[in-house]
């Protein structure tokens, strides 16, 4: 590594790294709360808390009521004068408790501790109870936070027994008076998303099979509160997500398409009539949706991705597009609401910022109504010193793959070294439905500090350009998907001066799976890094905790006599003597990739002489989140591209 400032500012930023979350506003707006992750520095813990700011002021945490525990999930009250949160030991003891603060928010009381781990927080009318999603100890985390398998301190050295029902998701109601929580259902399945629907009925996204695989397959059901019965009301053909009810009429809206991961869904708006089941898809207005909530009695906000920019606004059920804005915001943090008279006038919309100059996100505040937004920072979470980042240029890149279907992609390079020769990276984004944006990550800038041009390539099966591109390599893993990226090179030399014989590819996820690809089945790849991939789409798929995922995306469940398909298709069986030199980062409990695909391709590779590494996290999960092992990671990496590509810093 030869850049110590450019390590220095990388390692500051992921030591300063929040993840904002969690927006929730109060009623008659003066009050925003939401939820900040924070790492503890020079360790790879984090601890959380719930922050609130008074009519758009500069937030500040509420006062910690114990070091032991994340306070998360704020929920206003109908009233607005009632905060609810969540509080979870750091520790996990297998329970979580549920507080309220009451006006002027310092007065504060526990009303209960819930066996589990508590998901989300709705209350019901008239300020009498809370509803709860409640995890089972056993229950497997979502993808974005690691996908871990949460277990109590007093049994984590204790045998690990798996049932047909272990880790479900179900609902609690918290009622004032008795403060006993009331588990009244489902009686079979799983709840992974819940909207209140009347007095008697809980709308929620819901599956038979409890584990994250089952998630892939949900159907919208209502939940008797009494009995805790399952009545289905539509089950779609693609994953659904952000489940709303109208206020002011008998329908539903989510949004519905193709997701790789649970909270990750893109797609259209889908609005379903109780009355009648009639189920209305709102005509695609050029906008991936990744949020939705009801404006009116007639139209719905929404948040989403085009291209390769956040996009917000508002579009009535017959299709008619009211507002449609592209902001450098994160698409799903938009905090909307409704207008229950159904007048609407020009409301501030809070959201968290996705900035482009490598500057952290920060809760933003703007308004609907006008044709351009004026956003507001109303946070100052990121580093008061910037002015050690280097001179970088982003560029929009387009090119024809080898069906002559248009990809694009960001080429991020130091304008002043165009004419020389440059080390080029690869880096290809997970999912695959997913996508890079101008919101550049703090290892880009690290690869730039090194000397490397980075190119940042969204080809078919990326979101921000419709479903039908989404959709576009299922049944064709490691195909055309790898001719896009591949192709992107030549497009790169129109734009830089490269060395076509010293490129690189990174990947996590579904692109450490891309990259391991791009190492096996071509001949154009200097050095590969495998970060938490699936090499072997077989072992996979029986090992893993979303089966479903790669059912999917394979078009079919491996049997006797489409094997075949699943191994000519993982760069697992594809590794050959001339592979490229590959190194491989995985996490030790990851349950979405296990680890033991690392430890296959690993074996995979030095059966053929090929160079190979292999580094595994102990206690972390999918992605890598601990600050320590970011910083650790991206130091082999570092490491592993120099000693492969001869890199001269500039």
């Amino acid at each position: 590594m030869k850049s110590d400032v450019g390590f220095d500012f990388f390692n500051r930023k992921i030591q300063n790294q929040h993840l904002l979350s969690d927006i929730n506003v109060s009623k008659d707006g003066l009050y925003a709360a939401f939820t900040v992750k924070s790492p503890i520095k020079s360790s790879n813990e984090t601890e959380t808390n719930v922050w609130l700011s008074f009519k758009k002021s500069m937030p500040a945490p509420l006062s910690r009521l114990s070091e032991n525990h994340s306070i998360s999930l704020p929920r206003w009250s109908p009233s607005g004068d009632q905060l609810a949160v969540a509080m979870q030991g750091h520790v996990s003891s297998g329970y979580t408790s549920i507080g309220i603060y009451s006006a002027p928010l310092f007065n504060f009381k526990e009303i209960a501790t819930i066996p589990g781990s508590i998901e989300d927080l709705f209350w019901m009318p008239e300020n009498l109870s809370i509803l709860a999603l409640v995890a089972e100890t056993g229950s497997d985390s979502v993808v974005t936070s690691g996908s871990q398998r949460s277990a109590s301190l007093e049994d984590i050295d204790l045998p690990v027994t798996t049932r047909i029902d272990s880790g479900k998701r179900h609902l609690c109601e918290i009622n004032f008076d008795s403060k006993e929580p009331y588990f009244f259902g489902p009686k079979q399945g799983t709840i992974w998303e819940f909207e209140n629907f009347d007095e008697n009925s809980i709308a929620a996204i819901w599956s038979n099979d409890v584990t994250e695989s089952g998630w892939y397959d949900s159907s919208v059901v209502f939940v008797d509160r009494h009995s805790g019965d399952i009545k289905t009301f539509y089950k779609p053909s693609w994953q659904i997500s952000s489940i709303t009810k109208n206020p002011l009429k008998n329908q539903i809206a989510l949004v519905e398409g193709w997701a790789s991961d649970r909270g990750t869904v893109c797609g259209e708006i889908k609005v379903i009539e109780i009355a009648s089941g009639e189920v209305l898809t709102i005509k695609s207005f050029g906008v991936d949706v990744s949020k939705v909530r009801w404006r009116s009695r007639d139209s719905v906000w929404f948040t989403g991705w085009q291209n390769l920019s956040g996009a917000w606004g508002w579009v009535k059920i017959d299709g008619e597009v009211g507002e449609l804005h592209l902001d450098d915001l994160q698409a799903s943090s938009t905090n909307f609401q409704s207008s229950p008279e159904n007048t609407v006038l020009d409301q501030a919309i809070w959201s968290i910022s996705a900035p482009r100059e490598f500057e952290s996100p920060e809760i933003i505040v703007g308004a609907s109504g006008s044709k351009l937004t004026q956003w507001k920072r109303i946070s100052k979470f990121g580093l008061e010193n910037q002015e050690k980042v280097p001179n970088f240029k982003t560029d929009l890149l387009r090119w024809s793959s080898s069906d002559g279907r248009k990809i694009e992609g960001l080429l991020v390079y130091d304008p002043n070294s165009r004419t020389q020769l440059s080390p080029l990276v690869i880096y290809i984004h997970g999912g695959p439905a997913s996508l890079w944006t101008y919101s550049l990550r703090p290892e880009v800038l690290l690869l730039l500090s090194e000397g490397y041009a980075v190119l940042l390539p969204n080809p078919r099966g990326s979101v921000g350009r419709g479903q039908e591109f989404a959709r576009a390599n299922l049944g064709d893993a490691s195909g055309a998907e790898v001719a896009d990226i591949i192709l992107g090179i030549a497009e790169c030399a129109k734009y830089i001066a490269i060395d076509e014989s010293k490129v690189s590819v990174v990947g996590g996820s579904y692109g450490g799976y891309l990259a391991a690809c791009a190492a096996t089945m071509t001949d154009q790849i200097r050095c590969a890094v495998v970060m938490y991939g699936h090499p072997n789409l077989l072992s996979a798929r029986f090992g893993s905790n979303n089966p479903a995922f790669y059912d999917k995306l394979m078009k079919g469940a491996p049997t006797l006599a489409n094997s075949h398909e699943y191994l000519m298709r993982s760069p697992l069986m594809r590794v050959s003597s001339s592979s490229a030199p590959t190194l491989i980062l995985h996490g030790k409990e990851d349950r979405c990739c296990p680890v033991s695909q690392a430890e296959e391709f690993y074996r995979a590779l030095i059966d053929k002489g090929v160079s190979s590494e292999l580094i595994i996290f102990p206690g972390e999960g999918h992605g890598l989140h601990g600050s320590l092992a970011k910083s650790e990671c991206w130091v082999q990496i570092l490491s592993w591209l120099d000693k492969h590509s001869d890199t001269v810093n500039v």
